[in-house]
């Protein structure tokens, strides 16, 4: 159901979490968690790089 509506699901990692396969989506939740941008994450959905 998700796939249809074009959805990737994303389940919030943990601090100590490891990045995954190259590509996989979680990979995004993880980087923004080691950068101390999880909460810009979970309201956006991705990060800006801002400079």
């Amino acid at each position: 159901m998700l796939k249809n509506k074009g959805i990737t699901p994303s389940i919030q990692p943990r601090s100590n979490d490891g990045y995954w396969e190259a590509g996989h989506p979680r990979n995004e939740a993880v980087k923004a968690l080691k950068d101390d941008k999880f909460g810009e994450w979970k309201r956006t959905g991705f990060i800006r790089n801002v400079h």
